[in-house]
């Protein structure tokens, strides 16, 4: 049974635009999402520098795999392109499955205050992430003989987006702790994906779906 701890920046990262492509991104697209950019109480957060958007893989290295693309100027709607595979220390789900390498990401929304390309939580605000999807990769595919797939399904090699089915409680401040709630389902629209902006950080949701009997995503060992 896989547990895997989250440390809230242990993530790794690939970039979105708007459509925005920088000097990092070189070749053919693998896999396209996006959708609307949606403000909670409808309210928009202050300006605290160039806002990006980056998707956070569980149980990643904060410095492996960094792409950086800025999000265009309105906040309405997103756009993003995955060129790569995410990095192998990415895959954190990967023992649940027997063949193969697994890794499920969030895609949060952030102000680069000392505009250095990071996401750096002394430094930077955290602004909104995506509330109810995650972005799962797959290396080799889920069958059904794989412990996998009582989470996700059968999933093909490759990049999916995941629905929640259930509206998250889960604070991505405190994501570690989150409890588990209900479960994901493949999503039908890999470009109908929300990301909610929160006034302030503590208040940014992130899905938290069970991955066991008795512990979420988020897990700690």
């Amino acid at each position: 049974m896989m547990r895997r701890a989250l440390w809230m920046l242990g993530l790794g990262l690939v970039a979105c635009g708007d459509p925005l492509v920088t000097e990092r991104f070189e070749g053919t697209p693998t896999f396209e999402l996006g959708g609307a950019i949606v403000q909670a109480n409808a309210r928009i957060p202050a300006s605290h520098g160039t806002a990006s958007a980056r998707l956070f893989w569980i149980g990643a290295s904060p410095d492996d795999g960094e792409q950086v693309a800025t999000l265009g100027a309105g906040f309405a709607e997103f756009s993003m392109t995955l060129f790569d595979p995410p990095p192998a220390s990415a895959a954190a789900f990967s023992d649940r499955v027997d063949r193969g390498a697994l890794g499920i990401g969030v895609i949060a929304v952030y102000a680069d205050t000392d505009d250095d390309g990071r996401f750096d939580p002394d430094q930077d605000r955290l602004l909104g992430a995506s509330a109810q999807h995650v972005v799962v990769h797959s290396s080799e595919g889920v069958g059904v003989d794989d412990p996998a797939y009582d989470v996700l399904g059968a999933v093909a090699p490759g990049y999916h987006v995941y629905e929640h089915d259930t509206p998250s409680a889960c604070r991505f401040v405190d994501a570690a702790a989150c409890p588990p709630e209900g479960g994901l389902v493949l999503a039908d629209d890999a470009r109908n994906v929300t990301l909610t902006l929160w006034m302030e950080p503590g208040e940014v949701r992130v899905p938290a779906p069970a991955i066991d009997g008795d512990n979420s995503i988020w897990a700690q060992p």
